[in-house]
């Protein structure tokens, strides 16, 4: 793991314990929750990708092109983890402020 990532990950969890030290930062801690979400979720869709578990040669036929070219290239690699962290958001934002703590 890089340096910026280990910094991401202690910039998230640093702002998950001053939300539950102060509840008037809620917002800081579901923002610090759907960040690790969606690095494990980055972690896990390139984790797939790169050992070969999960294969995009039906996204390269679908599309008609002998490789991914820009921007299908970003959205695959990319989008699953994005959309996973957005889904993870809006869980945070539909529960009780109460079971936030």
């Amino acid at each position: 793991m890089t340096g910026l990532g280990l910094a991401v990950l202690l910039l998230c969890w640093g702002a998950i314990a001053v939300s539950r030290r102060e509840p008037r930062l809620w917002l800081a801690g579901a923002l610090g929750r759907t960040a690790i979400v969606t690095l494990m979720a980055l972690t896990a869709w390139f984790g797939g990708l790169m050992t070969g578990v999960i294969g995009l040669d039906w996204l390269v036929h679908w599309l008609g092109t002998p490789k991914l070219e820009p921007p299908w290239d970003k959205i695959a690699f990319f989008g699953p983890a994005a959309i996973v962290g957005a889904a993870y958001f809006v869980y945070e934002m539909t529960r009780p402020r109460d079971a936030r703590r």
